[in-house]
């Protein structure tokens, strides 16, 4: 990320800092100095995930490994969704099997956005986070029409009151650029 005048946020971002062996002081106190600035209100500072101190290669090492496996469960949700799409397209009248395979397909790219192997992708944070936020907020529609659907059931006022909830937010996330607001619906419909 980077500081005022021109901020750009990057929270979700893991970082590694090699310390030079030369500035580290051994047998007397070392003092390490971050300086954070907080996106959201409710959180300051570094408050998640990983803190380390130790040897560089190893928690370079344990970080892809950690990714390794985040990946490997998303190519289950991949896999998946493509078994459904084909049990859809051998029978394109059980919609219920495109409806899961939908929602399997966008839960694994929701889950994606959450892995560091986004930024290899891209390095526009707004950009990646307006697909992130995008992503969830299609999961909800998409798991009510697969119930819906599977159960054979006709939609209720209810289904219509989220299915426009859930346009709108999007809506808002794809035609707005505040990063904010977007969290804020995000926390109301989780």
């Amino acid at each position: 990320g980077s500081f005022p005048p021109h901020h750009v946020p990057a929270y979700d971002r893991a970082r590694l800092y090699e310390l030079p062996a030369q500035l580290v002081n051994p047998g007397s106190d070392n003092v390490i100095a971050l300086r954070v600035r907080s996106f959201y209100r409710y959180e300051s500072g570094p408050n998640q995930g990983l803190f380390a101190i130790g040897s560089y290669t190893r928690i370079h090492a344990r970080l892809h490994a950690r990714e390794l496996l985040d990946l490997a469960f998303i190519m289950i949700y991949v896999t998946v969704a493509l078994y459904f799409a084909a049990v859809f397209f051998r029978n394109t009248a059980d919609r219920e099997y495109l409806f899961f395979a939908l929602f399997c397909l966008t839960t694994a790219a929701y889950l994606f956005m959450w892995t560091q192997t986004k930024y290899l992708v891209s390095d526009d944070f707004h950009l990646l986070k307006r697909i992130e936020y995008s992503l969830i907020i299609i999961t909800m529609p998409l798991m009510l029409l697969y119930i819906t659907s599977f159960f054979k059931r006709s939609h209720s006022i209810l289904h219509w009151i989220v299915y426009s909830a859930s346009a709108l937010s999007l809506l808002t996330v794809l035609f707005t650029g505040n990063i904010r607001l977007w969290n804020s619906i995000f926390h109301l419909i989780t």
